[in-house]
């Protein structure tokens, strides 16, 4: 069995969180999850930490799709953005970022490596950027299960 995840640790774009990584063997983390659910007869969600990561993962491939760092997860992110900072506040840090109406979020439009989500689905960029980062998502974009980002790939990627 592995180590238990660190909620200190960095958190990196594109690559992971909490000593988790994308294309992880998702069945070696079973035993620590602390809650599942699916939304899929494919896709499997898992709580860690208390709550404080989230992973999505491939039930048929046995890997991992998707890390999220929820409020309470500690590590930063390119040494300045953690969850619940302002999205003012990761602007400030990273102007490039993109809004994405679909899910209330930002992104880095470059090597969509990251998505900052808000809380609510539907809150207007002007709304939410006093507001709290719910989430820090680091996603595998080749996985068809992000196809709601497809287009951002397409249009960003080359």
């Amino acid at each position: 069995m592995r180590n238990a995840p660190d909620i200190s640790a960095p958190i990196l774009p594109g690559v992971g969180l909490g000593g988790l990584r994308l294309g992880q063997n998702y069945s070696t983390w079973k035993k620590l999850f602390e809650e599942t659910w699916s939304d899929s007869d494919q896709v499997e969600h898992a709580l860690l930490c208390q709550g404080r990561i989230e992973v999505v993962a491939d039930r048929n491939l046995d890997v991992i799709i998707g890390l999220l760092a929820l409020p309470g997860y500690q590590g930063t992110m390119l040494d300045k953005i953690t969850p619940g900072c302002t999205f003012a506040q990761a602007l400030e840090h990273l102007p490039c970022l993109l809004y994405n109406d679909f899910e209330a979020s930002l992104y880095e439009p470059q090597e969509l490596s990251f998505v900052l989500k808000h809380e609510s689905f539907d809150a207007a960029y002007l709304d939410m950027l006093d507001d709290p980062i719910y989430s820090i998502d680091i996603r595998d974009w080749e996985h068809e299960y992000w196809w709601h980002f497809r287009p951002l790939v397409s249009d960003h990627g080359d």
